[in-house]
Parts: C-alpha cells; sequence; structure tokens
C-alpha cells in the first residue's frame, strides 16, 4: 500500500505543485514497484510517498532531487531518483 503525505511546508513548490509530484511519483512507483512490497526491515507493506526532497552533489553546488517513500511501522525510507520517474526534466523545474 503506498500512502501519500500532505503536511510539507519546507519546499520552494508550491502546495498544489507538490500534491501533484507526489500524486505522479505514487502513479509511477504502482507501475514500477512490483508487490509485494514488504519492506526488508520490518516485513511491513504499508508506505509513505513523501514531497520531492533535494540532496546535493558532492563537491559541487548542485541538488539532486529524490522522492522519500518510508515504511509506516518502522521509518526505513528509500529514495528514488525524482528525474528518472519523470517527475522534472532538468533543474531548472525546481527552483
Amino acid at each position: 500500500m503506498l500512502a501519500d503525505v500532505s503536511n510539507d511546508s519546507s519546499s520552494r513548490l508550491t502546495p498544489g505543485q507538490l500534491s501533484h509530484e507526489r500524486e505522479r511519483a505514487t502513479r509511477w512507483l504502482e507501475e514500477h514497484w512490483p508487490e509485494p512490497r514488504v519492506c526488508v526491515i520490518c516485513l511491513d507493506n504499508t508506505w509513505t510517498v513523501g514531497s520531492v526532497v533535494e540532496a546535493p552533489l558532492y563537491r559541487t553546488d548542485g541538488l539532486y532531487p529524490y522522492v522519500p517513500v518510508s515504511c509506516t511501522k518502522c521509518a526505513n525510507t528509500l529514495f528514488f531518483n525524482a528525474i528518472q520517474m519523470g517527475l522534472f526534466e532538468g533543474e531548472e523545474q525546481l527552483r
């Protein structure tokens, strides 16, 4: 099960953009991540899809967007590349 998280106030995207990106991320995950989606830590299968986060690139000023997906039981978190998921075509859409 994949759920959406909607309480994020730290992003540069508007609330509408955040919701839209989470919906697109959830659809991508449902198409590309086969069931059962079992957590390797606790064996639960309930996940939360978060808002896009930006990770700094090592020794550069660049940022890379990721979609965090967290197990609701143990907080194990997976990070999916938002560009490879098709959520962004390039860095200019994040700024």
